[in-house]
């Protein structure tokens, strides 16, 4: 029932379960540092203080026709929550930043506002892609082709999904690549413009975390 210890050099690793005295050794650690003069006050330990959780902000959502809509939304909310509020059946929308619009950059669904450094009122673009069924080969490491059907919607972390179920090969030992450009597992087909019968390129992670590559 006591907390899991992790080792920083292994994440993997419940420091806890291997040491059974690691636990007690950290509590006893923390009692130590907490009697430290930096941590003491008129010979008594300081009282915590009270860390208010982040306010929800304001963002409007701009379309191509009808009005700006503005929601509330807290910037630990992932990408993916707004753009559910506005999705429409046979489509896909992707959510654009306006401070950063010139660069053509989506903002990918399993981010936050926080990770682009907003905690402030904002305004986003959305806009909407019809999703359509592709045809799409992945190519292995012996230049072999398979075909899988997949919407444009899909992500790419979906399509390993399904490579997986195929081949065996686990997600994590996989990295995709489309006109020599790594995929990222947040983002779509779509957002790659990756059409009917184009070709994706399946690199497999060797042992000690380097990669494999073809040609």
């Amino acid at each position: 029932s006591r907390p899991v210890i992790i080792d920083p050099a292994d994440p993997t690793a419940n420091v806890a379960r291997a040491n059974m005295g690691a636990w007690d050794l950290l509590a006893q650690k923390a009692f130590d540092c907490l009697t430290q003069p930096c941590c003491m006050k008129d010979e008594q330990p300081i009282k915590p203080w009270n860390v208010q959780p982040t306010r929800d902000i304001n963002v409007t959502v701009k379309q191509r026709t009808g009005a700006p809509e503005d929601i509330l939304c807290n910037p630990f909310a992932p990408i993916k929550w707004i753009k559910e509020r506005f999705e429409k059946e046979g489509c896909i929308c992707e959510l654009y930043w306006e401070e950063t619009l010139q660069e053509n950059t989506a903002l990918q669904n399993d981010k936050r506002l926080a990770d682009y450094g907003i905690f402030f009122p904002t305004t986003f673009q959305l806009l909407y892609i019809s999703s359509q069924t592709l045809d799409i080969f992945v190519k292995d490491l012996k230049s072999r082709s398979t075909k899988y059907t997949v919407s444009s919607s899909e992500t790419v972390l979906g399509l390993k999904k399904m490579i997986e179920a195929c081949t065996g090969i686990v997600v994590n030992q996989q990295r995709l690549t489309y006109q020599d450009k790594e995929l990222e597992d947040g983002k779509t087909l779509a957002y790659y413009k990756i059409r009917s019968n184009d070709t994706v390129s399946l690199l497999l992670r060797l042992r000690g975390g380097h990669w494999n590559g073809m040609n």
